[in-house]
């Protein structure tokens, strides 16, 4: 009767801890979860006359979910958002770099051969903004000063970087690649 009982409750254990596992798998975001879209242009905000140019970003994403987006756009510098920006764009509370995220980005670039590993990710100067972690879609606008090197026709991307913890602590995050395309 004993062995029965020990049975019994080992099967349940083991059905709950495989359901528990099976849900928070399912509940992990995907790449394909997300979807960016990011377009160059001359800024139409008056506001940020010291700004030369202005990327829309549009994000629309499927699930909750905590990311950051790293802009890697060569010759342009001085990321800046306008606080008072019109109704239904998001302005994130903060820019900077995640714990991690550089490494991540930087070997994105390297392994889609952006760029070589000649390069060391200091000389990329990486700045990356939080976007909302709400499902749904969401506009944002980022403003930059163009230097003299600046050319709208070399390629230009962004890199959203999702983190994630496995069950038992291991980095699950990813990293998808976004072209930004330019109306220049």
């Amino acid at each position: 009767m004993w062995k029965v009982s020990v049975a019994l409750i080992s099967c349940i254990f083991i059905f709950a801890l495989s359901a528990f596992l099976i849900e928070s798998m399912e509940e992990e975001i995907k790449p394909d979860d997300v979807h960016v879209e990011a377009v160059l242009k001359i800024k139409s905000n008056s506001k940020m006359d010291h700004k030369v140019v202005m990327l829309e970003v549009l994000i629309d994403k499927n699930k909750y979910t905590q990311h950051m987006i790293y802009p890697y756009i060569p010759g342009l510098h001085s990321m800046s958002f306008d606080n008072n920006e019109e109704n239904g764009y998001f302005v994130p509370t903060s820019i900077g770099v995640g714990p991690g995220d550089e490494q991540k980005v930087y070997d994105t670039l390297i392994n889609q051969k952006i760029i070589n590993s000649t390069i060391e990710k200091e000389q990329l100067g990486l700045i990356g903004f939080w976007s909302p972690q709400e499902a749904g879609i969401h506009k944002m606008r980022i403003y930059f000063r163009t230097a003299e090197d600046f050319n709208a026709n070399n390629e230009m991307y962004l890199i959203y970087v999702h983190k994630a913890k496995g069950l038992f602590g291991q980095d699950i995050g990813w990293t998808k690649l976004i072209r930004v395309k330019s109306n220049l």
